[in-house]
């Protein structure tokens, strides 16, 4: 939990130990006193019954794993699919483990919880960014926090001020895309979908590909967008079943990304780095209008 007005609050990595057994018999078990107050056999209905018992206190994240996972649906008609279910698929795969996800929530009010921002304990958050949306940032933009300054203090720097008006109104910069050379060579509606999303995914080269000599920008331009691709697909670290099918992905990009006109990939990345993934064919399509000595560059830095 977190928050100002969250009266505790803990980071903590629990980790779950699987052992099954023939018989409760053969395995002994003595927890350290200070960690565990009590231990007991239990079968999947006793333990949903016990938590129901208000005289019982167990531990919030004991409640958040047991039903979230380790007994998945815990409605009568839609039971199952948690880890309990299916322990040979739990012993001998990876199926169940999530390495990357952390889980935020407010414990319940027998614990002094309640109070912070996190939210309920299985309240569902949609983290989802909208494709597109210019607020939703790969990597950590937008999610980690940052300095600020106040606007009057950021006003106060009458240079920058005075440097930001000229960029902006008295000398603004204009792009080399407009060159006949450049419109005469490269599908126009491809090519404008480079320059939007250009704009959108850099976070400061954007402006300087876009002065670069009319000879010179639209092949760095999509080398950018190229290299960019690729690093939103190495940055998801959901997408990919398995880290060895990312290296094959990553690998092989240019074989297929470079290669395939009608190579996309859906649903990796995030917001506007998705959209480049989603909508590569665009990319290709300027790509391959690039002379033979600019695209062999790219397909083999990548």
């Amino acid at each position: 939990t977190h928050g100002k007005k969250s009266p505790w609050g803990e980071h903590e990595i629990d980790y779950v130990l699987f052992a099954t057994v023939p018989s409760k018999d053969v395995l002994t078990i003595k927890p350290h006193p200070d960690e565990v107050d009590d231990i007991k056999w239990v079968t999947q209905s006793k333990l949903l019954e016990m938590f129901d018992d208000k005289s019982l206190l167990f531990s919030p994240w004991f409640r958040l794993i047991a039903n979230r996972w380790m007994i998945g649906s815990t409605s009568e008609e839609g039971r199952g699919g948690g880890w309990w279910d299916d322990l040979n698929r739990t012993m001998s795969t990876d199926d169940f483990c999530d390495f990357d996800t952390i889980y935020r929530f407010d414990p319940p009010e027998e614990h002094m919880g309640g109070g912070g921002d996190a939210g309920p304990m299985f309240e569902k958050e949609d983290i989802a960014a909208v494709v597109g949306d210019a607020s939703k940032k790969q990597g950590a933009y937008g999610k980690v926090k940052t300095h600020k300054e106040s606007k009057l203090k950021q006003i106060l720097h009458l240079e920058e001020v005075m440097s930001a008006v000229t960029l902006l109104y008295v000398l603004p910069l204009k792009s080399n895309l407009k060159s006949d050379n450049i419109q005469k060579t490269f599908d126009s509606s491809d090519l404008a979908f480079c320059d939007e999303i250009l704009c959108k995914v850099s976070r400061s080269f954007a402006a300087v590909i876009r002065q670069l000599p009319p000879t010179l920008l639209v092949d760095v331009l999509i080398f950018y967008l190229v290299l960019r691709a690729l690093d939103t697909v190495e940055d998801d670290m959901t997408y990919f079943p398995s880290n060895d099918e990312k290296v094959k992905a990553l690998l092989s990009f240019h074989k297929t990304a470079l290669v395939d006109p009608k190579w996309t990939m859906v649903g990796c990345g995030e917001g506007d780095e998705r959209r480049l993934l989603e909508e590569f064919p665009k990319c290709h399509s300027v790509y391959a209008a690039l002379p033979e000595a600019s695209r062999r560059v790219i397909c083999d830095i990548t």
